[in-house]
């Protein structure tokens, strides 16, 4: 009989946890299902394997989530914040040193009151920087970029789209 695969192994791993919803590293008791809830902790590490997680993560020194598709993930009041999802999320940093939010196609990205907000989104994204000192936005497809209040506002966008400045609205497009 043959032993199975680290492949056959992760994959069955993999199944048991998104089966399980969300996982921490600190115990059961932070994740319910596919809510996740960290306040007042020094370090915060989360992970979602289900689409449509929420996470909430305030009052740290540290947030540190993860999830799938369609999550909802909240930083706020916390040194920094370093947030990971794939597909149509909604991403929120709020009164943060640094904000380093990465996400795929359709999300919603907002950064509020935080010294430095790092941001990369997938196409038929939108970011809203409002209030902080530096927002750095890479856009990977056609994305809109709103910046208010803020110091410095720097958007890139992939070498086959154009950078477009609409009265303060920024956007990668396919042409201006």
């Amino acid at each position: 009989m043959r032993r199975p695969t680290r492949l056959v192994l992760g994959i069955l791993i993999g199944a048991l946890l998104a089966a399980l919803g969300c996982d921490d590293d600190d115990g059961p008791d932070y994740c319910v299902g596919d809510q996740c809830i960290c306040d007042e902790r020094p370090v915060c590490d989360f992970g979602c394997l289900v689409d449509g997680c929420e996470i909430d993560c305030t009052r740290t020194d540290s947030c540190d989530t993860q999830c799938t598709n369609d999550c909802r993930i909240a930083c706020g009041d916390t040194k920094r914040c370093d947030t990971e999802c794939q597909d149509g999320c909604a991403l929120s940093c709020t009164r943060a040193d640094t904000c380093d939010l990465s996400c795929g196609l359709g999300c919603d990205v907002r950064c509020a009151e935080v010294s430095r907000c790092e941001v990369e989104v997938g196409a038929d994204s939108q970011v809203e920087c409002d209030r902080l000192a530096s927002c750095d936005v890479t856009c990977t497809g056609p994305c809109t970029v709103a910046c208010s209040g803020v110091g410095s506002c720097s958007v890139r966008c992939p070498p086959d789209l154009e950078r477009c400045d609409d009265d303060g609205m920024l956007r990668c497009a396919d042409s201006c």
